[in-house]
């Protein structure tokens, strides 16, 4: 929880810095209506982890292929006039220098003195009471009293008050525009109502309300008081800009008048109203007298594009895992060495040449190129199959050097298209440059002489690339009919989830006995045509794999032998005729020692 909450604040918070950095810009360029959009859009940074969807490089793609066009594109034009109220934006891009920390290791001294959870949810009540509380008290003021009736718009009734000191729209599911029971003039009053219709029609009270709960969500971050802000103020561009489109140049002074007539007034935070600050009351006489052009719309949507690609890389910098030192069970990956054969055995066998051939399974490689394990839980960017064969022109073929070796790189037909590819890359730099280093010490083999023999006779060949979206169950299935499977977890499951059986954090005491463990959730039943699912979130160094057992509770019995798996795995179990509509709990405990992992239980259709 505190995870999202800290890195959907700083992506929320950099955009929205970047935002009032580039506005001028963006007005410009987009328009005040594609201002008050992209306001509007941002938001969701700060719901949605953003960071943990796109990976580091595609943000690093986008950020780079965004300024590059936008710096091939861009035309000064000296001319143009552009409101001057906001400083101009620095003409220089930082690029901060960000040490990797993993926020579950940060601050541990506060985290025990504070409880940081509770902090925030009562700092979130606090704020949402202070909104909503003197929003509603001023809605039953005015409302409360019966309010005259004078006329309607639409479905929405025109009401006056004395509560009131300019025109507003106030309500959700019954919203009416209330104007002051002061003398107004015909044609401000026909503004004014025009001006509150038009912010009903664009929804822009249940945008506000969003946008304060944000606030409230993220109330310890001062960033998010600047955005509530802003977007009132891009509300209100947006919506003179609907209203005075048509308009003449009279009719837009005329309306300019009425804003100011209305000006000084003070309303909640939840009412549309038309009264603001004299700095936005100034800019925004500018836009309506000399509304800009959107000119050239598409450089301003790829400067919003490279705003959003630095935001959500610099999250993902500063929430990504301190690296592991890479060793044989961290990450990395080696050929195997038979240490009871002689180094000619062994190099035959590694080509397939020998009695007993070496056959790699399929494995999970990171962005990074490095293998994901126990020990490196991070997620899977390709499922890969590639073995050693002597060297042949028949496959597609290319040469790194790595270390002054010049290792030869096979591609089949089905991955040709990887022959270029960064990540593959990565992988192979990563194997070679560890294997001409590798010294085993309890066997003291000579891995140097072997590796380099099997680098200058042959090739590595990269037989299959599957991406996560791609990525299938490998099953089995019992004598009884039940069927069980496992695949590494990915972005790309669907949950359509018929019930939720456990979704938190466990303490797991270790015993390699799944079926002496402790039982996860409470048992259930599984239905005809449903599946049971455990994804294994999380596991830690000194716990890197959870054994567990599916138990059949009217029998006893285990559906299928004890499994273990660890961080970044879905389990699935599927019960056949004899077992479906029957009782079951999963029983977990922990490899190694005893510590807290994190596991979701659930049925799925």
């Amino acid at each position: 929880m505190i995870s999202w909450l800290l890195a959907t604040t700083l992506t929320g918070g950099l955009i929205t810095v970047l935002i009032l950095l580039f506005k001028r810009k963006l007005i410009k360029r987009l328009g005040t209506a594609g201002y008050y959009l992209t306001s509007v859009i941002m938001l969701t940074l700060f719901i949605i982890p953003w960071h943990q969807v796109f990976p580091s490089d595609f943000s690093s793609q986008i950020l780079n292929n965004s300024l590059e066009m936008i710096h091939n594109q861009e035309v000064v034009r000296v001319n143009e006039k552009v409101p001057s109220a906001d400083p101009p934006p620095s003409e220089h891009i930082l690029s901060p220098q960000l040490e990797a920390t993993s926020i579950e290791h940060a601050s541990p001294l506060l985290s025990k003195l504070i409880d940081l959870p509770a902090l925030w949810a009562g700092g979130c009540l606090i704020m949402l009471s202070r909104y909503f509380v003197s929003y509603y008290r001023f809605k039953r003021k005015v409302l409360a009293h019966k309010p005259a009736f004078i006329d309607h718009i639409g479905r929405l009734n025109i009401v006056t008050s004395k509560y009131v000191l300019s025109p507003l729209i106030i309500g959700f599911f019954k919203p009416v525009i209330v104007i002051p029971e002061q003398q107004i003039s015909e044609s401000n009053c026909h503004l004014a109502i025009l001006h509150e219709w038009n912010h009903y029609r664009q929804g822009d009270a249940w945008i506000k309300l969003l946008a304060v709960v944000i606030n409230s969500i993220h109330w310890f971050n001062p960033v998010t008081y600047l955005m509530l802000a802003n977007l009132s103020e891009a509300c209100e561009y947006a919506c003179d800009e609907k209203v005075t489109r048509k308009m003449s140049i009279d009719d837009k002074r005329a309306y300019s008048e009425m804003i100011l007539a209305f000006a000084s007034r003070s309303t909640p935070a939840l009412s549309s109203n038309l009264a603001k600050s004299k700095k936005q009351l100034l800019r925004r006489f500018e836009l309506i007298m000399s509304p800009v052009s959107k000119g050239q719309g598409y450089l301003g949507v790829l400067l919003v594009t490279a705003m959003t690609a630095a935001s959500l890389l610099i999250t993902t910098m500063v929430f990504a895992e301190s690296p592991k030192t890479k060793t044989q069970y961290v990450g990395e990956m080696f050929t195997y060495y038979n240490v009871y054969s002689t180094l000619d055995q062994n190099i035959k066998s590694t080509f397939g040449l020998g009695n007993i051939g070496v056959i790699d399974g399929p494995f999970c490689i990171d962005a990074n190129g490095l293998k994901v394990d126990y020990y490196n839980r991070t997620e899977p960017y390709y499922m890969i199959n590639r073995s050693w064969k002597l060297k042949d022109n028949a496959l597609e073929q290319k040469v790194l050097s790595i270390d002054g070796k010049n290792v030869t790189v096979a591609f089949t037909k089905e991955t040709a298209a990887y022959q270029d590819d960064s990540v593959i890359e990565k992988m192979v730099r990563n194997q070679i440059e560890y294997e001409l280093t590798y010294k085993n010490t309890k066997w003291n083999h000579d891995h140097l002489a072997f590796i380099n023999e099997v680098i200058s006779q042959g090739m590595m060949v990269v037989q299959n690339v599957t991406e996560p979206k791609d990525f299938k169950f490998i099953m089995s299935t019992e004598k009884n009919g039940d069927q069980w499977g496992m695949k590494p977890l990915t972005r790309y499951d669907a949950k359509t989830k018929v019930k939720s059986i456990f979704n938190q954090k466990v303490k797991l005491a270790a015993n390699i006995n799944g079926k002496q463990g402790k039982q996860i959730g409470d048992s259930f039943v599984i239905k005809n045509g449903e599946t049971l699912a455990i994804d294994f979130k999380k596991t830690t160094d000194s716990m890197p794999q959870i054994y567990f057992s599916v138990i059949n509770v009217r029998t006893g019995k285990p559906v299928m032998d004890d499994n273990y798996l660890g961080s970044g795995n879905r389990f699935i179990f599927i019960p056949g005729k004899q077992s479906v509509n029957s009782t079951f709990k999963v029983i977990m405990s922990g490899e190694g020692g005893s510590d807290t992992g994190e596991v979701e239980i659930f049925t799925y259709k």
